[in-house]
């Protein structure tokens, strides 16, 4: 494999090969940091999550967005990242029973692209 330190600099190449790695076998795991805490009724307390993305590489190396978002959006793969985290996060919403609101960030490049738009449209039918 690719040893991804931060410090360290990485090939395009390297990246699309980890990147197809990622996205064939379902590697973005997604990690959630609370943010807030409030209630709509007092008996109905609703948290807040901001969903982090990271790409997992193998047993040993895992990595966070501010290291790999700038290759993606690169080679035109954040679309699909952000995909696989959506539906990820569709999974956690549709299989929990929790008062759960989760915050994600997507990408600019994403967000502009109109079949995003619509899949996720479908996504939410």
């Amino acid at each position: 494999g690719v040893d991804l330190r931060p410090h360290e600099t990485h090939s395009a190449s390297d990246w699309a090969g980890i990147f197809d790695t990622v996205l064939k076998n379902n590697q973005v795991i997604l990690h959630f940091q609370e943010t807030v805490m409030w209630t709509q009724r007092p008996m109905l307390p609703v948290r807040l999550y901001e969903t982090l993305m990271r790409l997992y590489v193998d047993e040993t190396t895992m990595i966070q967005a501010g290291i790999f978002v700038p290759m993606a959006e690169q080679l035109e793969l954040m679309v699909s990242l952000d995909q696989l985290a959506i539906e990820k996060i569709i999974n956690k919403i549709q299989t929990g029973n929790e008062s759960i609101l989760y915050f994600v960030n997507i990408s600019p490049s994403t967000l502009d692209n109109p079949v995003f738009t619509e899949w996720v449209l479908e996504k939410i039918k």
